[in-house]
């Protein structure tokens, strides 16, 4: 991976102006996360094929990388505002929460290239999908409407026919109250009788066709439900990480968002767990990655199995978990996961006829109204690290 990056950095032409690179040392700079020193910006550009050491000032370097990060900042600010009028403007689209949920997760660490990189990827692979899925359910709706005013002709002509029957039938009830003769009375009847036939008649064809329109109708909605169910799944898996099918840190980003808010506004507890696997490294050296990441999965399986069904389980990066609890004290977050360990000792994972004993470690912390993801997290990884100091295989809380 690195070596086909530097083959393509190293690339530039032979027609490159000094100006232009630059600018791609700048950009080296900022995307490894190194100041703009001296000494930095002479190693950026010999990454970028410059032959001479550039001579510019610290002060010109640090404005020209001030001006880069405002610009950056300005960007994400804009991302972020772009994320809040969609949800604002289409609340009742939940399959843009994946994407949007995605964005944010990324903006979050504003200098990490790889992982706004890594949404656009996601976004632009579900976009054809999105734009097939729009277009069939823009084409249902469509059909939907061209439906309507063929049932409303429907039933205004049986109501019109039914106001011709009531007319006729007041007639010929008048006529019978004024007949003389057996052969008048049985006119009557007989025109009664047909005039009745032909309403049941329309009555019946009009039944028909309101029938099927209403089977159109119904037929139609469903398929905008599944197109829509479709799109959901589609946004969903920007959520999801592809190896545990735990969520991803967008989903819990969003997952944390949406339990924020509510102990903001209702007072209740909320805690949350960072796990890590211990000794995960003599596994994948002794049994190999593939090992590895069955034992994440199964890891994985099991802490949702465990949990309850409105705990968040999300794989926060290598062999890290994070558990988000809602509506739990921290000593009782503390005692769930304890109870997760002691299923994960009686659950022996094999794999290829090899047993793996997998135990973690754990932090518990509970959650304040307005801290931010990345403070609680960091008060539950001093948790972890307590416990991994203690022995392993424990849960402190922090």
């Amino acid at each position: 991976m690195g070596a086909s990056h530097d083959s393509r950095t190293r690339s530039p032409g032979p027609g490159m102006t000094a100006a232009h690179r630059a600018r791609m040392a700048l950009r080296h700079l900022i995307q490894t996360g190194l100041d703009p020193t001296p000494e930095h910006y002479a190693m950026a550009w010999r990454a970028v094929g410059g032959e001479h050491e550039p001579s510019p000032s610290s002060e010109s370097l640090q404005a020209q990388a001030d001006r880069a990060r405002k610009l950056a900042s300005e960007l994400s600010q804009i991302l972020r505002s772009l994320c809040d009028s969609i949800e604002v403007s289409l609340p009742q689209e939940s399959w843009l929460s994946g994407q949007i949920g995605a964005i944010r997760a990324a903006l979050c660490d504003e200098g990490n290239r790889h992982a706004l990189s890594a949404v656009r990827v996601l976004i632009q692979g579900a976009l054809p999908a999105q734009r097939e899925i729009g277009l069939e359910r823009q084409q249902a709706l469509s059909a939907l409407r061209e439906l309507l005013p063929d049932v409303i002709a429907q039933i205004s002509r049986l109501g019109s026919q039914s106001e011709t029957f009531g007319g006729r039938l007041a007639t010929h009830l008048e006529t019978l109250g004024q007949a003389s003769s057996i052969e008048a009375i049985a006119l009557g009847l007989r025109q009664l009788t047909e005039d009745a036939r032909q309403m049941e008649q329309a009555v019946g064809e009009a039944g028909h066709r309101l029938s099927a329109s209403a089977h159109e109708a119904r037929a139609l909605e469903s398929e905008i439900a599944r197109l829509e169910r479709e799109l959901a799944l589609t946004s969903e898996r920007l959520l999801t990480d592809h190896l545990t099918h735990a969520a991803n840190r967008a989903g819990l980003e969003q997952a944390f968002d949406r339990a924020a808010r509510r102990l903001i506004e209702t007072p209740c507890a909320l805690s949350i767990a960072l796990i890590d696997v211990d000794d995960f490294k003599k596994v994948n050296d002794a049994l190999g990655h593939a090992a590895g990441d069955a034992a994440l999965r199964h890891l994985a399986d099991l802490l949702r199995r465990q949990v309850r069904s409105q705990d968040t389980v999300a794989r926060h990066g290598g062999e890290e978990f994070v558990v988000l609890m809602p509506d739990l004290q921290a000593e009782q977050a503390s005692s769930l996961l304890v109870r997760v360990q002691r299923e994960l000792t009686r659950e022996v994972y094999l794999h290829g006829g090899n047993r793996i004993f997998i135990t973690f470690s754990a932090g518990v912390t509970q959650i304040q109204p307005a801290e931010s993801l990345e403070q609680v997290l960091r008060r539950a990884d001093e948790g972890m690290y307590r416990s991994k100091r203690a022995g392993k295989n424990c849960v402190t809380v922090s």
